[in-house]
């Protein structure tokens, strides 16, 4: 009958029910803590367990002591498949356990033995769902990018910190051997001082929020990691366009991606963001899928990653050092970290408030392109300045579920 019930509960309804009082988040706080404390495995739920998400659960298959017991999607044929690796696995391994599976969300976060869920639905979702769990006192694995708006980001933000949640942000390219040798390089000096950063990233414009949102939300992330902006940004933005630009893709799969056909003609953007100290980040889409990449150019010379290979002005660049001995790295490596940090309770390598300004990035950028102008913004205060209308903008909600 409670079960039953818990299903008719509307998103709105079940958002507003889960802002349960403080001793009941500390309550259930302290029931995770002392399990994670005891040692004893990490219980996980998936939601959303499409492409991205299955190969997720894979990854999280192979850690020591987690164990998956539940997955949601609005696709049968997507559990099907989830209950099947998952019961799949376990029985392999000695163990027999069935997999919870439903297609509410909802549903998944009313679960009491779940500690944390891994986030990886579309992006105009990320943030919704994100609170809610935060909210039914899980830690939160989310897939890129953090936020589909700038309000929503903030929002997010002062949830994790009023629930004392764990939030990870799942920017893989931060645990890449070529882009983390690169930001290696880049802060030993090697390149000296940074005078500019040149973003490639492939067009999405069906699931993602504009232009510059998709793998642009991976490349800005590394971008002000290796400029030492991870809590600030940019002071000013601009954008410049080129109309009819054609698109055409290589293959079906392309076509399928996104959605573009051989005549389409579409705007092709360029963003810049101009920091405090003068170096210029320029953001534009590939022409290519396989011309994505990141390019740090300073006064001695650049590193550049095309298609995760690496390029340089000179060979010596090229030398990877102690950093190709980086064993923290690739799909292990990330969600690795955000495991400890559940179980330590400390901040992962991409925390909320690093999310949010990587997102902010690019939010700037599509705020520009709206209002076609530049825009001056202070990354401090994380305000426009004297531009009422960029002002306006940053306060807009995709959903309503925020109060």
């Amino acid at each position: 009958m409670e079960k039953n019930r818990r299903k008719n509960i509307s998103r709105r309804g079940f958002i507003s029910s889960a802002a349960v009082s403080a001793a009941g988040l500390t309550m259930l706080s302290t029931m995770s803590s002392v399990r994670t404390i005891l040692g004893a495995d990490l219980k996980l739920g998936f939601i959303g367990i499409g492409d991205q998400g299955f190969s997720l659960l894979n990854g999280f298959l192979d850690l020591p002591g987690i164990r998956v017991v539940a997955g949601c999607d609005i696709s049968d044929i997507n559990l099907l498949r989830f209950s099947q690796r998952v019961n799949s696995f376990y029985e392999n391994s000695g163990g027999k356990q069935g997999v919870y599976i439903c297609r509410n969300y909802e549903e998944l976060l009313s679960r009491p033995d779940i500690d944390a869920v891994v986030i990886a639905v579309p992006d105009n979702f990320h943030v919704q769902i994100a609170i809610a769990a935060c909210k039914a006192g899980k830690d939160v694995y989310l897939e890129t990018p953090l936020s589909f708006t700038f309000a929503e980001g903030k929002e997010l933000q002062r949830v994790v910190l009023d629930t004392n949640r764990i939030l990870a942000v799942g920017n893989q390219l931060r645990f890449h051997p070529a882009y983390r040798h690169a930001v290696h390089l880049v802060k030993s000096g090697s390149l000296g001082r940074i005078a500019k950063v040149h973003a490639r990233w492939h067009l999405n414009r069906r699931m993602g929020e504009g232009f510059d949102s998709s793998m642009a939300a991976d490349l800005i992330d590394v971008a002000q990691w290796g400029l030492g902006m991870e809590s600030g940004g940019p002071c000013r933005v601009s954008f410049s366009e080129e109309i009819n630009y054609n698109f055409e893709p290589k293959n079906i799969n392309s076509l399928l991606m996104f959605g573009y056909n051989q005549t389409t003609a579409i705007n092709r953007q360029s963003f810049q963001y101009e920091y405090g100290d003068g170096t210029l980040l320029v953001s534009e889409p590939a022409d290519d899928r396989d011309k994505e990449g990141l390019r740090f150019t300073g006064e001695k010379g650049y590193i550049e990653i095309i298609n995760n290979k690496l390029f340089a002005s000179e060979m010596r660049f090229l030398s990877m050092g102690e950093a190709g001995h980086d064993i923290n790295v690739g799909r292990k490596g990330i969600l690795t970290n955000f495991i400890d940090s559940v179980r330590e309770r400390k901040d992962p390598a991409v925390s909320v408030e690093t999310g949010h300004r990587s997102c902010t990035v690019f939010h700037l950028g599509n705020i520009a392109a709206s209002l076609k102008r530049t825009l001056e913004w202070d990354p401090s205060g994380e305000r426009f300045i004297t531009d009422t209308d960029g002002e306006a903008t940053l306060k807009l909600q995709h959903r309503n579920y925020i109060s």
